[in-house]
């Protein structure tokens, strides 16, 4: 497979948000966690940390955007 520069930076952002979507939902096993909390585990995962060091930067805006909607929770994803 192919590996760090390698990778289309397309492809990185799309793992990156893929990640984040699956750690911020609902799941069977478990609730979601919130946006701060995924981005923490982020950086510690094998991920461009470029690309999650801007989506942290984004978050409080995202956050407050989604609030302003009044969107909370899993229903994110839906709306944006």
């Amino acid at each position: 497979g192919l590996k760090g520069e390698e990778i289309p930076f397309e492809v990185k952002i799309l793992a990156v948000a893929d990640v984040f979507e699956a750690l911020t939902a609902n799941r069977p096993y478990r609730e979601a966690y919130s946006f701060p909390q995924a981005a923490e585990m982020m950086t510690e995962m094998p991920l461009d940390q470029k690309i999650v060091s801007e989506l942290c930067k984004a978050l409080p805006e995202l956050e407050k955007e989604l609030s302003d909607r009044g969107v909370s929770g899993d229903t994110w994803v839906k709306v944006v």
